[in-house]
């Protein structure tokens, strides 16, 4: 079994190569994704009571968290020569 490659570690987030795929994996840290988890929660109860500012809150954390790891994501295959899976 082949190892994993590291490409670029930024905060909470890594990128990993894995052999066999045609492009990189992401890994977050088991706290950051409980927080992403519970604003996704947080703004579907929110948008249930109808308080639309709460939601639009927990919206914004949602954003700027899945912001950040496409930043990182993107970051770490500019510097490796990787093409992205996407058009960006």
């Amino acid at each position: 079994m082949e190892t994993p490659e590291i490409m670029m570690q930024s905060g909470n987030y890594t990128t990993i190569r894995i052999p066999g795929r045609a492009f990189p994996a992401l890994a977050i840290q088991g706290d950051s994704l409980k927080l992403l988890q519970l604003a996704v929660s947080e703004l579907g109860a929110e948008l249930s009571r109808g308080n639309l500012d709460e939601a639009t809150y927990a919206m914004n954390e949602v954003r700027n968290s899945l912001e950040d790891m496409v930043a990182v994501y993107e970051e770490a295959c500019l510097r490796a020569g990787q093409e992205l899976p996407y058009t960006p």
